[in-house]
């Protein structure tokens, strides 16, 4: 797979779906993905775990910040379009939208979580565990 994959990048794959990987940090105070995917225009369809996976869901952060300050009176405003200002997805009932995921599988997301994250732009993959080193994981993403 290391060959087919770019990280941080997407690849078209034969015209419609499209592959991007995020690595999962442990330098930070939560296990996040370093890196943003733009979902513009795209549906999450598949993530690939590594085989070197310590057990954890996974859930989402997002933001529509668009690399365009938003003008604001007061700069502490937590609703300020910010590219720190990733939060929580939860659906409608304030559930975190997760993926229940295995170390070496490919997890295909229901329905629902593919509605959930199909209106967002920018999305980061938080673990819900510590890993032992940093952990690359592969969406495969469809337009």
């Amino acid at each position: 797979m290391a060959d087919f994959f770019s990280e941080g990048k997407i690849q078209e794959v034969g015209g419609s779906p499209a592959v991007k990987t995020v690595t999962i940090d442990i330098s930070g105070d939560t296990a996040d993905s370093q890196d943003a995917v733009d979902l513009e225009g795209y549906s999450l369809v598949a993530v690939y775990m590594p085989a070197a996976w310590t057990a954890a869901t996974i859930s989402f952060l997002a933001t529509d910040y668009d690399g365009k300050p938003e003008e604001s009176e007061d700069p502490t405003d937590p609703t300020v379009n910010s590219p720190n200002n990733y939060l929580p997805v939860v659906d409608s009932a304030g559930n975190s939208v997760t993926l229940t995921v295995a170390a070496n599988q490919v997890i295909v997301p229901t329905p629902e979580t593919m509605a959930a994250l199909a209106a967002l732009r920018f999305v980061k993959i938080r673990s819900s565990a510590g890993q032992a080193a940093d952990r690359v994981i592969t969406l495969i993403l469809k337009s």
